[in-house]
């Protein structure tokens, strides 16, 4: 009898996936058996937990129903042929068994195991999408986690502690995934930030709030503030704090603490910091040590390949940054190789079909990106990051409508993310909405004030509005923001929009500067005419010429350049000009253009 109980005992202890098999008063309802029953009923026991340790689970309900039958329908042992059904995937038959035994009625003299079975039944309505129902069922069973009861036990001072918090975060955090199912944002966080204080280590809870970033950073950090460490114990208080600083601090430079706690999240944060800063050199270059000599894209994909990818080689959470830098660079080959490898090994992964989007994305095909945009988003409709690129793939083709609903979706769900906002700023932009355009970057700004990219469509937007004097200190402000980055070819846009404004301003010295350097970083024929323009209208025709021929070297079809080196030569031949100020009107097209925003990661 004894061994036996130590035995079943062992086998409880450990980890599942739903929690322990065994509820917590099993050994109660099990000594009131009689003693010769016991023995048995314990190895059967013992049986079934061996078969789901081994993964074995249709042996383990085989062995769960016959226990079922021979414990007279012990509560417990209920649980467990239920259990062992959901890991079957067979989430119909698990609801039909907690609803036959009613395992969630309150007459059962186990509240924990009544508990359980709720956070069983929420998980098979949540796998079957029943979302409104589940709410309602878990409302009228539990009325003490009701929205309004959650509400006020949050607003109260007590530290009374739930009995059974751990088990009672669990249900908090389904029933906030279910709110997020239907839309209802505001009560997934209400249900995220409850499951929080109850337990701090609910990793679930917290990735739903900090990592899908449905929280701003003032929202955040009042969270933080709030959360208990004390009832945890001490391994997990300090990875929870670890994670938790991972997540809040974006853009702190001092990332020593994680590279002495976890070396996988050194590293990615690393190359997520570069990336955030539009440093695409040094996130090649981190974490290699060698390969100096090798190309800038080499040095990336052994980063990924040999660093992240051989710690965890198909992780799913490194697919939108990886993704991103090969869209950087118009790697097509290796778009097509890392999407073939994903979806052959995750084809029921919404992330596999999102590679697979941008790469036809990538190559123009954008009938057929949209086509796995929407699969992906089919799959998981929480891709905040496909949300975006499928707006993406609508700005590009002018079907702005559409763009601009998917940016809103993905803005929902990534509340406190800044590129949904930039996004729809920038569309607004495209169509000439100003002061829409306007609002939604700065309310971007105020999520993340010294983005580059933000500082440079702000530049844009006072631009076409005709206030080139904060234009101009927007756009230096967004060359300052990443002054201390190897690479600034990212930024050659913005030198050019930044030189036109200084030639709106009739600064021309400082417009010869900034076409310059925006040349020296990425020649185009917009650079050399706008700067051709610059020559024109300070008379020194010849340099104007020779700008507006290397415009046309670039592109023949370039509309300034030729229209303008018509003009040069005409004034060239009679001296005197002909009102050029009333040909400009006529003939410049706006030069100012906006950086073009690629499937970006962070929100």
């Amino acid at each position: 009898m004894e061994k036996a109980v130590t035995s079943t005992e062992k086998s409880r202890q450990k980890s599942r996936i739903l929690g322990s098999h065994r509820s917590p008063c099993t050994q109660n309802q099990i000594q009131i058996d009689d003693s010769s029953e016991t023995k048995p009923l314990d190895r059967l026991r013992t049986l079934v937990d061996t078969c789901i340790d081994k993964l074995e689970y249709r042996s383990a309900f085989f062995y769960a129903d016959k226990l079922v039958t021979l414990s007279r329908q012990n509560s417990a042992d209920v649980f467990v042929l239920a259990k062992t059904c959901f890991l079957n995937t067979e989430y119909h038959r698990t609801l039909h068994i907690i609803k036959r035994f009613e395992l969630m009625n309150a007459s059962i003299q186990c509240s924990s195991l009544q508990l359980d079975s709720a956070i069983l039944y929420a998980r098979c309505m949540l796998a079957i999408q029943q979302f409104e129902e589940c709410l309602e069922v878990l409302k009228t069973t539990f009325p003490s986690i009701s929205l309004n009861e959650v509400q006020t036990q949050m607003q109260s001072d007590s530290t009374q502690v739930p009995i059974g918090s751990t088990s009672l975060s669990v249900l908090a955090t389904l029933i906030g995934r279910a709110w997020r199912s239907l839309g209802n944002r505001r009560n997934a966080i209400v249900y995220y930030h409850f499951a929080l204080q109850n337990d701090a280590g609910s990793y679930e809870a917290f990735r739903a709030l900090f990592h899908d970033e449905m929280l701003n950073s003032g929202e955040q950090a009042q969270l933080l503030a709030e959360i208990d460490f004390s009832k945890v114990d001490s391994i997990q208080r300090q990875s929870n704090q670890i994670l938790y600083w991972n997540y809040t601090h974006k853009e702190s430079s001092d990332l020593a603490i994680l590279q002495d706690n976890n070396e996988l999240v050194y590293k990615w944060k690393q190359a997520q910091k570069a990336y955030d800063q539009y440093d695409m050199n040094t996130a090649y270059r981190l974490c290699t040590r060698y390969f100096e000599s090798i190309s800038l894209y080499l040095i990336f994909n052994q980063f990924f390949r040999t660093s992240l990818q051989a710690d965890d080689p198909y992780n799913l959470e490194i697919v939108p940054l990886f993704v991103a830098i090969l869209m950087h660079f118009g790697k097509k080959r290796d778009l097509f190789q890392y999407s073939h490898e994903m979806v052959d090994i995750y084809p029921e992964k919404a992330a596999s079909w999102y590679i697979v989007a941008c790469y036809y994305f990538l190559i123009g095909k954008h009938d057929l990106a949209q086509r796995h945009f929407h699969k992906t988003i089919t799959m998981d409709s929480d891709f905040a990051i496909a949300w975006v690129a499928f707006g993406h793939s609508f700005a590009s083709q002018d079907e702005s409508d559409q763009a601009m609903s998917c940016y809103r979706t993905a803005r929902n769900i990534l509340f406190g993310a800044c590129m949904p906002l930039l996004s729809i700023g920038i569309e607004f932009s495209r169509i000439n909405q100003l002061d829409q355009a306007l609002q939604s970057l700065l309310d971007a700004s105020n999520i993340r004030g010294n983005d580059p990219l933000l500082l440079n469509e702000l530049g844009v937007v006072y631009y076409k509005q005709k206030n080139y004097t904060l234009a101009v200190e927007l756009l230096q402000g967004a060359l300052q923001a990443c002054s201390n980055t190897a690479s600034k070819q990212t930024f050659s846009v913005t030198l050019f929009n930044l030189a036109s404004a200084y030639r709106k301003l009739r600064q021309y010295q400082e417009a010869e500067i900034y076409y310059g350097k925006a040349i020296a970083l990425a020649p185009d024929a917009a650079s050399y005419a706008s700067l051709g323009l610059t020559y024109h209208v300070q008379g020194a025709l010849d340099r104007a010429i020779e700008c507006y021929h290397s415009a046309l070297a670039y592109n023949s079809q370039d509309l300034l350049a030729l229209n303008m080196i018509a003009l040069a030569m005409e004034e060239a031949i009679h001296v005197t000009s002909p009102s050029l100020d009333d040909s400009l009107s006529s003939i410049e097209p706006d030069p100012l253009a906006t950086l073009s925003i690629e499937c970006d990661v962070t929100p």
